[in-house]
């Protein structure tokens, strides 16, 4: 049976109950690295009410739900941020926070809120700031995918080969790259898993615009070596970083060649990369489709070259 704090910094001390939205706040949190109090109200909250490409959510009406869902997000992840400290039972407390550098709050789970989401991973109590919107900008499109119905796999269940459910995650997650006789490992920052758990779309948001050319072409070079990959998917923040990414490629295939490479932009609109799955460009619903027998009805004339 999981342990749940029962003590909160309240005048009267009294206990909270930890519910089962908490919990899955928590999980989101310990797989995502940290996010926004506005992601958190996306994942819970209808489109209408938040999403770019639906009409509605531009009526005044939405938008102030949204705001208030997002102030209630953020009221409850306070108070689970006060939970008490005792190191007798060593609980608490179930998250922290951080300020990023474009100003927004990131709150993430810690090391008792991992273990009291039943999450397997032992996170750290802190996190590094600088790292964070890269993280949300892969949540995002992580999130939007798994919406869809695809399987998902995080930076972290990437990284430990662990899934959020504790099994161990059987695909070849990590391409060697050799060069001078050295053997470097690349990893995803997101990868969608085919049905048969082995293949999958290796996804890298991608945010930097002054990174070295030679990074994208040793990382392209090492995609291109590993059978698992089916697809390799850059989403850019900006036309800059796009237009690098399609130089490293350049250098790595010597020219469009047979590799299944694709490359977009999507700039951040009030922090958020939105990938529309209703839009997407042709190539990346066609990758998608290949994966399962998901068919995510894409119309003809959502499709874009």
């Amino acid at each position: 049976m999981t342990r749940t704090p029962s003590a909160i910094r309240t005048r009267s001390n009294r206990g909270v109950a930890i519910s089962e939205r908490d919990l899955n706040r928590l999980r989101l949190l310990g797989r995502w690295h940290s996010l926004t109090a506005e992601h958190i109200a996306r994942s819970e909250q209808p489109p209408a009410l938040w999403s770019p490409g639906h009409r509605d959510a531009l009526a005044p009406e939405a938008r102030a739900e949204f705001t208030r869902a997002v102030e209630a997000a953020k009221r409850r992840l306070r108070t689970l941020k006060s939970i008490e400290d005792d190191p007798g039972i060593g609980l608490g407390p179930l998250l922290g926070t951080a300020l990023a550098p474009n100003g927004s709050t990131a709150y993430f789970a810690t090391r008792i809120g991992a273990r009291t989401a039943g999450l397997p991973w032992n996170l750290r109590n802190t996190i590094n700031p600088n790292v964070c919107q890269h993280a949300w900008m892969a949540a995002d499109i992580g999130m939007a995918l798994e919406s869809a119905g695809y399987r998902v796999l995080s930076e972290r269940e990437i990284a430990t080969g662990i899934d959020r459910h504790g099994d161990e995650i059987t695909a070849q997650l990590e391409s060697e790259h050799n060069a001078n006789g050295r053997t470097t490992g690349k990893r995803p920052d997101v990868a969608v898993l085919h049905t048969n758990g082995r293949d999958y779309i290796a996804i890298e948001a991608e945010r930097d615009t002054d990174r070295a050319i030679s990074v994208y072409e040793q990382k392209l070079s090492a995609y291109a070596s590993n059978p698992a990959i089916r697809a390799v998917w850059y989403i850019c923040a900006s036309d800059t970083t796009a237009k690098r990414v399609g130089q490293g490629a350049q250098k790595a295939f010597g020219g469009p060649g047979s590799f299944p490479l694709r490359i977009t932009t999507i700039p951040s609109v009030n922090g958020h990369h939105f990938l529309d799955m209703n839009a997407l460009p042709k190539k990346f619903a066609l990758d998608l489709s290949a994966l399962s027998d998901i068919d995510p009805d894409f119309a003809d004339d959502g499709l874009t070259a």
